[in-house]
Order: structure tokens, then C-alpha cells, then sequence
């Protein structure tokens, strides 16, 4: 596998999950001496980070909904932007694998391009691929390629009975992410009189910010004494959302409970000061913030069925799940977790462990990527 040259393609350059794992995948495999290239659909904060690792192309493109968009407020019917891919050199590439469900609307001109094997790496759920694409799109995208990744086995479920791909097609290959934390947690906070219960991400119906603010409520109707606030990070310093959510948390009276942080590049000053992430999302592939979290020996409590995160505790040990949207099973087992700090150390430490073994074992990741492609490169007929 060395020596090979990889062109990978990103829906965007955002501060999002989709294209920070894709960078940490590209880091571990520049060191393995494979040579990356990038293809942004558009540009973003990450841009930079995309150009310092390898030679970037950003498509001219229409002005057109983002991914985000597209997810919070999906149009009756999305505009379909119009893409012009330019000359690279493509006879140069080994193979492309292109990030996320939104690239069908490029794979088929980039596929009269280029003849070489195409594999896309899908991070999404039903609720997300239904409003990140549209029907034509998909199809485009699944017609056009070779081989299927996804990060999950709730997500390869996806892609078998609701997208009709061939089980022997799909691969899964586990997200990589650096170690962040610099020490040896968890902390022992004996001077850390409250308890905080976070949670990160874009705030929106499918991370189920309006279930946290719920949660919350009940909590401290049922512990009005205990000390326990709570933080969401990723939040919109302007917006509709934003508004909404606030008034919310006054007509409930929980303003002061509950804090509302944007979203930054330093997300280790939040790890720190939490004590458990309540993952509150209806639907979420395997999401990052759970990984994050362990790093920092913070276990997570989620929803069962409602994503890759209950793969994760189940696997590891470090922390809870409860029945699909059980606000009050979510409720007391946070409350549980705020009084029984020994337990919680435990369950913060399996996250680690774990976390350290698969998701930090660049080896790990290595050994599994490389054994994923000579399979493809071997089985596909180009």
C-alpha cells in the first residue's frame, strides 16, 4: 500500500465531523507514505488544514444550500447546483474515495474522467441521507460506485435495507482521532462542587438540542437541591435557532441552568469541565463527539436505536444507553452518575481504554484501511 496516491473528496472544508475525520484519516496515511490529493465540492474554515496536507482542488460551483442546510431545513425541492469539474491529473490516482452521501451530484462527471475504482465513505443515517441528498443524486452516487465504507454497523444496516447495496460491498472502517487530552483522566475534581452534563454539536433536530433542554427540566424538578448545570457547545452566537432555543429555556425557567456555547476550534476547555456527555440525538452514524469525550474519560449516556454511539458503549463499557427517547430513564441515570463519582471514574476509564486500543491505535486503523483496499482493488473489474 505504499506509495500509492489517494484523491479524497469532501463535500466541504466546515467544522464538522465529515471532514475533521477525513483529515485525521489523511494525517495517518501521509505517514504511511500514501500520497493524498483533495477535491472540496466548497471551501470553509478547514480549508487550510486540507492545503497544508496534500494539494487541494475547490469545484466552482453555484451558490447552493450547504449540507447543513440541507439537514436543518430541507427544501421541497433542493436546488440542484451546478458543478464544473476541472482537469486534475487523474491517470495519476490509484483510487478516489469520496466522503459522505452528498457527492452524487459530481461522481458522474468525474467518472467519465476517470476509470480508476471509486469508494465512498457514507456517514449517514435514514433521517440524514434523506435530507443531505435528493433521490437522483443518490442513485447517481451508488451507481457510480465501486465499494461502500461506513463507520458503523447501524449504518451498514442502512445501507442494505433502505438503499438496496450489496452487503459484500460494505466495509467498515472505524474513524481515527489523535490523542487530545495531555493528561491522565479522569480527574479527581474534589474542589468541583457542581456537576455538569454537556453536549456538542450543531444545534438541530436530529442532535435533539430540545430533548437536552427536557432532560434538564426534569432533573431539576426531581433533584431541585443537587448542584448540576448544563452546557451545549456548537450553538450559534445569532439565528433563528438560537432564539428559539432561549425562549424555550425561559418560558421553562432555566435560564442560568443551562449554558449556550459556539461552536470553536478548542473544544478541550469543554471536555474538561464535563462530567458526562448526554448524547440527546434522535439519529447520529457514530458520532465524534462520543470519541472526543473518551478521550478525556467521559462517559457518555444516549439513546438505544438511535445511532453508531450505543455500538461504542456497548463495545467499550464507558457509559449508559436508555430506550428511545426515555427522558426520564436519561433523567436518572444523569442524576445517578452526579452521586456515584466512583462509578462514573470507572466508566470514564473503559472509554478511554477502549478508545485508546481502536480509535488512537493508528496500527489499528492502518492495518484495517489496508486490508479494506487490497480487498476492493482485488474483487473490482475496472
Amino acid at each position: 500500500m505504499k506509495n500509492k496516491k489517494i484523491l479524497f473528496i469532501s463535500h466541504d472544508a466546515s467544522r464538522s465531523g465529515a471532514p475533521i475525520l477525513l483529515l485525521n484519516l489523511a494525517e495517518i496515511l501521509i505517514k504511511n507514505r500514501i500520497t493524498v490529493e483533495f477535491l472540496l465540492k466548497t471551501g470553509g474554515p478547514l480549508e487550510k488544514d486540507f492545503k497544508l496536507k496534500g494539494q487541494t482542488y475547490i469545484v466552482k460551483s453555484a451558490n447552493g444550500p450547504t449540507l447543513f442546510q440541507r439537514i436543518i431545513n430541507k427544501p421541497s425541492s433542493i436546488r440542484r447546483s451546478k458543478y464544473k469539474i476541472e482537469n486534475l491529473p487523474w491517470h495519476t490516482y490509484d483510487y478516489i474515495l469520496s466522503n459522505t452521501i452528498t457527492n452524487g451530484d459530481i461522481l458522474p462527471q468525474i467518472r467519465l474522467k476517470y476509470n480508476g475504482p471509486i469508494i465512498s465513505y457514507i456517514h449517514e443515517l435514514e433521517m440524514s441521507t434523506y435530507y443531505a441528498t435528493e433521490p437522483y443524486f443518490l442513485n447517481q452516487l451508488i451507481k457510480t460506485s465501486n465499494w461502500f465504507l461506513v463507520p458503523s454497523k447501524v449504518v451498514k444496516k442502512h445501507l442494505i435495507e433502505n438503499l438496496s447495496i450489496e452487503n459484500e460491498k460494505i466495509d467498515i472502517l472505524q474513524y481515527y482521532i489523535p490523542a487530545q487530552s495531555c493528561k491522565d483522566y479522569p480527574i479527581e475534581k474534589g474542589s468541583k462542587s457542581e456537576f455538569t452534563v454537556g453536549c456538542i454539536g450543531t444545534a438541530e433536530w436530529r442532535k435533539g438540542t430540545d430533548l437536552f433542554i427536557q432532560v434538564a427540566l426534569i432533573i431539576l424538578k426531581k433533584s431541585p437541591n443537587a448542584n448540576i448545570r448544563f452546557v451545549w457547545k456548537g450553538v450559534l452566537n445569532t439565528g433563528s435557532e438560537r432564539e428559539k432555543l432561549l425562549y424555550d429555556i425561559n418560558k421553562a425557567g432555566l435560564t442560568g441552568e443551562i449554558i449556550l456555547l459556539p461552536s470553536s476550534e478548542n473544544v478541550k476547555d469543554f471536555y474538561e469541565s464535563i462530567d458526562v456527555l448526554f448524547l440527546s440525538s434522535r439519529e447520529d452514524p457514530y458520532p465524534l463527539a462520543v470519541l472526543e469525550a473518551a478521550d478525556y474519560s467521559v462517559p457518555t449516556i444516549c439513546f438505544k436505536n438511535a445511532g453508531g454511539a450505543q455500538e461504542f458503549i456497548e463495545e467499550s463499557g464507558g457509559g449508559l444507553t436508555v430506550n428511545y427517547l426515555d427522558l426520564n430513564e436519561a433523567a436518572e441515570n444523569i442524576i445517578n452518575y452526579s452521586v456515584e463519582e466512583r462509578r462514573r471514574f470507572e466508566t470514564g476509564k473503559k472509554a478511554k481504554a477502549f478508545l485508546c486500543s481502536t480509535h488512537q491505535n493508528e496500527n489499528y486503523i492502518i492495518d484495517q484501511f489496508e486490508n479494506i483496499i487490497s480487498k476492493v482493488l482485488n474483487q473490482i473489474d475496472i
